[in-house]
C-alpha cells in the first residue's frame, strides 16, 4: 500500500476559504480524504497507482491556478509504502 499525501498552502487565504472552495473539490473528485492535521491522503495499491493519482491531481491544481493568479503558494507531495516490501 503507498500513501499520497498531500499539503498545499495558498497566497491570502484567511480562514482556509479558498482552499475550501477551490481546492476541496479537487482533492474529493480523486477520493482525497482530509485529515486532522491539514493534509490529504489517498490509498493506493500500486507505485503506478500512486503517481497516476498525484498526475491527475496536478493536472487539476494546474488548470486552477491558471484561472486565479498566484493562487498557489507551496505544495507538498509524500508517496509513503506500508506494508510488505513484496507487496
Amino acid at each position: 500500500m503507498i500513501y499520497v499525501i498531500v499539503r498545499v498552502s495558498l497566497d491570502k487565504d484567511e480562514k482556509s476559504l479558498v482552499r475550501n472552495t477551490i481546492l476541496a473539490p479537487i482533492f474529493n473528485k480523486h477520493n482525497f480524504a482530509n485529515t486532522k492535521t491539514g493534509t490529504w491522503e489517498v490509498e493506493c495499491r500500486t507505485s503506478a497507482a500512486a503517481l497516476e493519482a498525484v498526475a491527475e491531481l496536478m493536472g487539476e491544481l494546474q488548470g486552477a491556478c491558471a484561472e486565479r493568479d498566484s493562487l498557489l503558494d507551496h505544495i507538498w507531495i509524500m508517496l509513503d509504502k506500508w506494508g510488505d516490501k513484496d507487496e
